[in-house]
């Protein structure tokens, strides 16, 4: 193969790496922008994971409390229904005995105090015979008994006053109470509502996300076996390139030695014909290395 024929070949072979290598650069930068674009997608999926899982976490704790909060209501709402039975006993039991003693006492309260104020005077001013005065004794026993039951009476009828008056308040508490248990079964189902949607979007996301991590992967691999591809059309050029300049170089040295022999020849040629020699043709025969120069 002549010397042209292998410059030919050498320069399409550059040509050819150059192009190769540009191919190679343009899909190392496509590459290297996916890549980018993929970390940053897979950057904000993490970080859209993670925030859910946060604000999940941060639920199941509000429905715990939620639910232990339930639960404590629950058992103040079955005390408070418990002391409503007991009040209601207690009005029915003070309510019997209070019917028992009003149908017992037929006298007031106060013409009772009136007769054991009279009989007391009488036994104390008037001379009694010993039966007047064991009667008239008696008589104010039976009074103050009847005194008796009249004061039970009048606490009995305060009792039950007052017990009402608890059993209305506890009534109205425990509605109240039943509104927050309502309003705390409510927010509960409001907490697993919001629960089960947050896990529906991590099972959404999770998937995706293990898929960018895979592709991020994919793409990373590829980037290195084209950078090592490159690198190894790079090397080749540079090696294709410098034998080009050893070749370019060789052809130019032949060519100035040929040059300097024709002057070297022409010189000799005039100097046995004694002729003047010029600086050129001086040099050509006493200091090539001038010549180069």
């Amino acid at each position: 193969m002549s010397e042209h024929e292998v410059l030919k070949a050498l320069s399409d072979q550059l040509d050819a790496l150059r192009g190769e290598i540009e191919r190679l650069k343009a899909r190392r930068a496509e590459l290297i922008q996916e890549l980018q674009e993929a970390k940053y997608r897979l950057h904000q999926m993490v970080q859209q994971i993670n925030y859910i899982y946060t604000e999940l976490r941060e639920i199941k704790r509000r429905k715990r409390e939620a639910i232990e909060e339930l639960r404590n209501r629950r058992e103040s709402f079955r005390r408070l229904r418990e002391e409503i039975g007991k009040l209601r006993d207690a009005i029915e039991e003070a309510a019997r005995l209070h019917a028992q003693l009003r149908r017992e006492l037929q006298i007031p309260p106060t013409l009772i105090r009136k007769r054991i104020n009279e009989l007391e005077w009488k036994q104390q001013t008037s001379v009694l015979t010993p039966d007047e005065e064991r009667r008239v004794v008696e008589r104010i026993a039976e009074l103050e008994k009847m005194l008796e039951k009249a004061e039970r009476l009048k606490k009995l009828e305060a009792g039950i006053a007052e017990f009402k008056a608890k059993l209305s308040s506890t009534r109205v508490e425990t509605l109240l109470f039943r509104r927050e248990l309502e309003a705390l079964s409510s927010k509960i189902s409001e907490f697993r509502a919001k629960e089960e949607r947050l896990k529906e979007r991590i099972a959404e996301l999770e998937p995706r996300a293990r898929e960018l991590k895979v592709r991020v992967s994919e793409v990373a691999s590829e980037l290195n076996r084209l950078r090592e591809e490159l690198e190894a059309k790079c090397n080749k050029a540079k090696e294709v390139q410098e034998q080009l300049a050893a070749i370019k170089r060789d052809i130019e040295e032949r060519r100035r030695d040929e040059i300097l022999r024709k002057k070297r020849e022409e010189a000799l040629r005039k100097a046995r014909e004694r002729r003047r020699l010029t600086l050129e043709e001086l040099k050509a025969l006493y200091a090539p290395d001038l010549l180069e120069e």
